[in-house]
């Protein structure tokens, strides 16, 4: 339906899903305080006249379009759901009992089996805190810059893992496991950069994360975890940290292809029903 949108209006950011004349799926993304941006890209389509709000912020946005188009509401996670069954459908994943976690300003985890699920948990550590702390320890706030210097920088200067504790004696478990997040700080002698910063700043959000995670799994003996969710988007290295860690607890994880856009698929998908 190309006169409808699909909107998740999260606490950083909007993301918006809509088909092109081609019935392909295209997405457009503004910072959720840009208001003006958003309004200007739904004015400038103007053959858009169907709106479907989700997220936190549906019920702000939803104000400054009330009488200029027909809008509906749809739960944030039904949304979401929707929207990642569909990318598990169109990815070929033969998955229908799952752990969801859904990495965004914070952190969501629940448990899905096939269309019902339910709440598991969750954490306010998450994207909001990679980027939160990048501004005040460097004063870096940009999403872009901040992944530039998760790539150049190095953990090691940082954080004290197990083989350092251990020093050559056989250790009880893996020598390269986190002992500490960012223990070597408090050595006078510690050496780094603030790449190094953001890079062990960015390991402990992912190992808290998956930390989580993998105890709601286990509880449930559920063998794959999803992640979704827009801190992951062009994300390689903390896809690295979440799934080096969820293989080594012997679970699957899953990264969708969804960017952060899975709310926003599944709410333009409740329109397109």
């Amino acid at each position: 339906m190309k006169s409808a949108v699909g909107i998740d209006a999260g606490g950083t950011l909007t993301k918006i899903a809509y088909f092109n004349e081609d019935n392909e799926l295209h997405f457009e993304k503004f910072y959720s305080h840009e208001q003006n941006k958003i309004k200007d890209w739904l004015h400038n389509n103007h053959y858009i006249n169907r709106l479907s709000i989700t997220g936190g912020k549906a019920e702000q946005l939803q104000t400054l379009f009330l009488g200029k188009y027909k809008i509906e509401h749809l739960a944030e996670f039904d949304a979401t759901l929707s929207g990642v069954h569909y990318l598990i459908e169109e990815e070929k994943h033969s998955i229908n009992n799952f752990v969801l976690t859904n990495i965004g300003t914070g952190t969501s985890i629940h448990y899905v089996r096939n269309n019902k699920y339910i709440r598991a948990g969750g954490t306010g550590v998450g994207g909001g805190t990679i980027m939160g702390l990048s501004k005040l320890l460097t004063n870096i706030d940009r999403f872009e810059e901040v992944i530039r210097h998760t790539k150049l920088g190095s953990r090691r200067n940082l954080d004290i893992i197990v083989g350092d504790i251990y020093n050559g004696i056989l250790s009880p478990i893996d020598n390269n496991l986190t002992a500490s997040n960012f223990g070597k700080a408090t050595i006078s002698e510690a050496d780094y950069n603030k790449s190094d910063l953001i890079a062990t700043l960015q390991g402990l959000v992912g190992e808290v994360v998956t930390a989580l995670s993998l105890q709601f799994a286990e509880a449930k003996d559920i063998d794959h975890i999803v992640y979704i969710g827009s801190t992951l988007s062009n994300n390689k290295q903390l896809q690295d940290i979440i799934g080096n860690y969820t293989v080594y607890q012997n679970k699957k994880p899953i990264f969708l292809q969804d960017y952060g856009f899975s709310g926003a698929i599944g709410a333009l998908l409740s329109i397109e029903k």
